[in-house]
């Protein structure tokens, strides 16, 4: 473009008027996709040009209009935390190419203000923004919107850094903690919708002997140990780090080899393999060692996420995730019958023990329904003279007491 291209002062000011429109009669966009809910917004949009050229600023006052259109979507379509917590990488998908999200616009008016002739316009843009156009964006780019029930990975990968021994959290028979790396990609995991279950639970399952594996888990035992801590994916792996030091101009370069296995727990296969080498920009400078595992992480789930993402979408969950909290610190020996409880249970499709204290335990299911279904299901069950009371109940969790007639819960 010459000189006369328009610069664009984008800003929302919006008048904006989001609105849900009914999905009754929608027709079908260029892309061949059926639209669900769409969006109608009005805004405002500024052009301006760097010599006269009315035809040059009204263009630009449209693109501008469009791109904020596009914005005022975005933020009715995507939650705020979810946003917040991702803004820088949402902002760069939707700020290119803002005309293809849009199904059709029109301006409603334009006008140029006195002594500003030529070179400046204002326009009142209408903008039609499917749902579904959003949606598929931010879903290819490995976030969850809908986290209803979400995604739990296990992560298991072993990281060795230069001469040091490899470190790994099944490497003791008792479970320590997750390392660097899974530290890092659990809490990106996270801004993303995708759940991270805590490997340290199997401290409390006897049945698992993590003393003889070794650092590089074959998939059948990490499959093993995702089911038992009720994961729906295991990512295994290793990362391989060293860095090198240069005294003649004092910069220290990293260098870290990927190589991870998505593994699917319900099937025991093995979704996809990904390879890199992450070699952080010279310009990051003088980096330490968890600086380098956070530049590593972000690329693990750039690389990971979308296909988590993509396949828990294909398998269209039906069930919905619920907690059920017991309470009572003599639980330990009513947890047999009660287990038999669950497992006679037609809506309770699967579930599992997160958490143990002394005084109360959490276990996991996936149910047919919700929390509400869950209590009504299991209000007054009883096996094995234990009787099941219903405490509370919210959204998410059922609390509940496991009582034996004659003895206190």
């Amino acid at each position: 473009m010459n000189t006369k291209t328009a610069i664009c002062l984008r800003f929302i000011f919006l008048v904006v008027s989001v609105m849900l429109v009914s999905t009754a009669g929608i027709p079908v966009n260029a892309s061949g996709q059926a639209n669900g809910e769409r969006f109608t917004v009005t805004v405002m949009g500024t052009g301006t040009t760097e010599t006269p050229d009315p035809a040059a600023a009204r263009r630009a006052a449209i693109k501008d209009g469009l791109a904020a259109a596009v914005d005022a979507a975005v933020v009715a379509v995507v939650p705020e935390d979810i946003l917040a917590a991702n803004f820088a990488e949402l902002d760069a998908l939707f700020s290119g190419n803002t005309e293809s999200f849009i199904l059709r616009y029109s301006v409603l008016a334009a006008m140029t203000p006195a002594g500003k002739e030529d070179m400046y316009c204002r326009a009142l843009v209408q903008a039609v923004v499917p749902k579904n156009n959003i949606n598929a964006v931010v879903r290819k780019a490995g976030i969850l919107i809908d986290r209803t029930v979400s995604p739990r990975v296990l992560l298991a990968v072993y990281q060795q850094i230069g001469e040091k021994p490899p470190v790994y959290w099944w490497q003791e028979s008792a479970v320590t903690t997750a390392t660097p790396i899974e530290r890092e990609i659990a809490g990106r995991f996270a801004k993303r919708g995708i759940e991270t279950v805590d490997p340290s639970l199997l401290a409390h399952q006897e049945e698992i002997a993590l003393n003889d594996l070794s650092p590089d888990l074959a998939d059948t035992t990490a499959v093993r140990l995702g089911r038992h801590l009720g994961a729906d994916f295991v990512i295994t792996g290793q990362l391989d780090g060293m860095a090198t030091y240069s005294e003649a101009d004092n910069s220290q370069q990293w260098q870290g080899h990927l190589a991870l296995r998505l593994l699917d727990v319900a099937t025991g296969r093995q979704i996809v393999q990904k390879t890199a080498t992450v070699t952080p920009a010279p310009e990051i400078g003088l980096m330490d060692e968890a600086d380098f595992t956070d530049e590593v992480a972000k690329r693990a789930v750039h690389l990971l996420s979308p296909v988590v993402v993509r396949i828990w979408d294909s398998q269209k969950q039906k069930s919905r995730r619920v907690n059920i909290r017991i309470q009572g610190d003599d639980y330990l020996s009513k947890l047999g019958a009660f287990r038999k409880i669950l497992e006679s249970m037609v809506i309770v499709k699967a579930f599992q023990m997160t958490e143990m204290t002394i005084d109360g335990a959490v276990l996991v299911a996936d149910v047919e329904g919700d929390a509400a279904a869950l209590a009504d299901a299991l209000s007054g069950k009883q096996a094995d003279r234990l009787r099941v009371k219903i405490l509370d109940m919210t959204g998410t969790q059922v609390t509940i007491a496991l009582e034996v007639p004659g003895t206190s819960p």
